[in-house]
């Protein structure tokens, strides 16, 4: 069995940096398998992950949950891979759809169309990841690109979909 923790709550109490790499650091000198946060706004859940990644070195880093809606997929899949040479085969990005008040009223983005919304946002995204082209002419996300830059030997990290119904 493999247990996590889920560092998101200091976040949402506006903790600085420092103490989620102390706590994910704690979590893993405690045997945890896992440490996740959510993208809530300041700090950037992968960018604390980059830091995290540098402070541990055994402890799987994840992201529970960044919303698909407002970061480009070409945007997400290089920040993904510059935190993945951070914390080599360690990073699972969770990505999701989030709640449509949020989107709507936050982002003021239509939450239009989910499903072909995610299907796009993945056709793009996980190509991108592996190095691969891509070239997605869709209805809610498009992307041209011969790749993303970046050394070519980063792995992609894993990518978990979050879902909030059937």
């Amino acid at each position: 069995m493999r247990i996590g923790i889920n560092g998101s709550s200091l976040v949402a109490a506006g903790r600085p940096v420092g103490e989620l790499v102390a706590h994910a650091a704690q979590a893993e000198a405690d045997g945890f398998a896992t440490w996740w946060i959510a993208q809530l706004g300041a700090p950037d859940a992968l960018t604390a992950l980059a830091v995290i990644g540098q402070a541990t070195s055994t402890i799987e880093l994840g992201t529970a949950v960044i919303a698909t809606w407002p970061r480009h997929p070409l945007m997400l899949a290089a920040q993904a891979l510059t935190t993945a040479q951070l914390c080599p085969d360690r990073l699972v990005v969770g990505i999701g759809l989030a709640h449509k008040p949020t989107v709507e009223a936050t982002f003021r983005i239509p939450f239009a169309r989910p499903a072909q919304h995610m299907d796009e946002y993945l056709s793009i995204l996980l190509p991108a990841m592996a190095h691969q082209p891509v070239d997605v002419t869709g209805a809610t996300w498009s992307a041209n690109a011969a790749g993303i830059g970046g050394p070519a030997d980063v792995p992609a990290p894993s990518v978990m979909l979050a879902a909030m119904g059937p």
